[in-house]
C-alpha cells in the first residue's frame, strides 16, 4: 500500500477485513504513526522511493497517494517488478505520460488498471443488471463542482489546472464507462477560475460509440451538483445522489427511489471500494479502467474542459 492519508485507509478497512496481508509505506513518520496505531500493521517511512523490499508476481500494489505523483510512483513499481498495480484516480494527468505507463506495462508484463469506485457502486450495479433487459437510449449528467469549499492550499497547481480530470472525470467515466466512449461531441465553455483558467461553465452533446445520444453541462461558479440520468424507453434511472437510484417511469413525474438494492457494502466501507477491490485482487478487469481507456477517455475530458492536448 504505497500511500497513509485518507484513501489508504479506506483501502485498509477493506484489506483488514479481507485478511490479507500487507504493508503500508509512507511518506511521513507522523502518518506512518498513524497507520500502525489504527490498523496494527507494519507502516515504512520515506514514500515510494526508499521502498527496497525483495517481492514476487503474487504481490500487488495500490497506489493512492497525492494525484501529481501517481505517474511517477507508478513507473517505478513497474521497473520494480510488481505484475499487479491498482493506482487511484485518474493514474497521470497528461496522455504522454499514460502512454509511457502503457508502453512500460507491457515491457515488464505488468497490469496496471486506474481505480474508478464509482463503477462499482451497488447502486450502478444494479443499473448494470437493468441495462441488460432494457435498452439505453440516452444519457444526461451534471458535473458541477462545489470549488467554494475547496481548500486550495491542499493541492498542486497542476493538479488544479486539470481539475476536470484530477476529480471531476469520475462522472463522466461513469457515465462513458455504461454509454460508450463519445464519437462525436460538441462542446462549449465559458468562465474561468484562477486555479482553472480554461473554463467554469461548461456544457456539450453529442453521440457515443453505443449509439447513446448524450448531454452534459456543469456549472463550477454557479449551483448545481453530480447526478446522472440515464434513459429507455420506458423508464429515467437517476443516481442523485450517485451513491443511491431512483427511477421516473414514462407518463409520471413520481420519482421513486429503488428500495431492492442492497446498500450494506456501500455502508459499511467507502461506496465501491470493497467490490472494486475484491475485483482487482481476483483478476476481473472487466469494469476496472485500463491505461489505454484512460488514454481514449482524457482526450475526450480535455475537449470537454478545454485542456490543450
Amino acid at each position: 500500500m504505497f500511500g497513509a492519508g485518507y484513501m489508504a485507509k479506506e483501502y485498509l478497512n477493506v484489506i483488514k477485513d479481507l485478511n490479507l496481508d500487507v504493508v503500508a509505506i509512507s511518506q511521513t513518520s507522523n502518518s506512518a504513526q498513524s497507520i500502525k496505531n489504527e490498523y496494527n500493521i507494519e507502516c515504512l517511512e520515506g514514500g515510494y522511493l526508499s521502498f527496497d523490499s525483495e517481492i514476487s508476481d503474487e504481490d500487488i500494489a495500490i497506489v493512492c497517494i497525492p494525484v501529481e505523483k501517481l505517474f511517477s510512483c507508478t513507473k517505478f513499481l513497474i521497473k520494480k517488478g510488481f505484475k499487479k498495480i491498482l493506482v487511484e484516480k485518474p493514474g497521470a494527468l497528461k496522455i504522454n505520460d499514460l502512454e509511457e505507463l502503457k508502453s512500460l506495462s507491457l515491457k515488464y508484463s505488468s497490469e496496471v488498471l486506474i481505480a474508478y469506485n464509482r463503477r462499482y457502486f451497488s447502486s450502478v450495479e444494479y443499473l448494470r443488471k437493468i441495462l441488460t433487459k432494457e435498452k439505453l437510449v440516452a444519457v444526461n449528467f451534471e458535473i458541477s463542482e462545489w470549488t467554494h469549499l475547496m481548500e486550495l492550499d491542499d493541492y498542486d497547481d497542476e493538479v488544479l489546472k486539470f481539475w476536470f480530470i484530477s476529480n471531476t472525470s469520475h462522472v463522466a467515466d461513469l457515465v462513458f464507462n455504461i454509454s460508450g466512449i463519445p464519437t462525436d461531441l460538441t462542446c462549449t465553455k465559458s468562465g474561468f477560475l484562477d486555479w482553472h483558467p480554461s473554463g467554469s461553465r461548461f456544457a456539450g452533446s453529442g453521440l457515443t460509440e453505443k449509439n447513446v445520444i448524450l448531454s452534459y453541462r456543469g456549472f463550477w461558479d454557479s449551483p448545481g451538483r453530480w447526478s446522472v440520468e440515464f434513459l429507455t424507453k420506458n423508464n429515467k434511472y437517476i443516481l442523485c445522489p450517485m451513491e443511491k437510484l431512483s427511477c421516473q417511469k414514462k407518463g409520471s413525474i413520481e420519482i421513486n427511489d429503488i428500495n431492492e438494492i442492497d446498500y450494506q457494502l456501500d455502508e459499511n466501507y467507502k461506496p465501491g471500494v470493497f467490490k472494486m477491490f475484491e475485483s482487482f485482487i481476483n483478476g476481473d478487469y472487466s469494469n476496472l479502467c485500463s491505461l489505454e481507456e484512460q488514454i481514449q477517455l482524457i482526450k475526450v475530458y480535455s475537449k470537454m474542459a478545454g485542456y490543450e492536448t
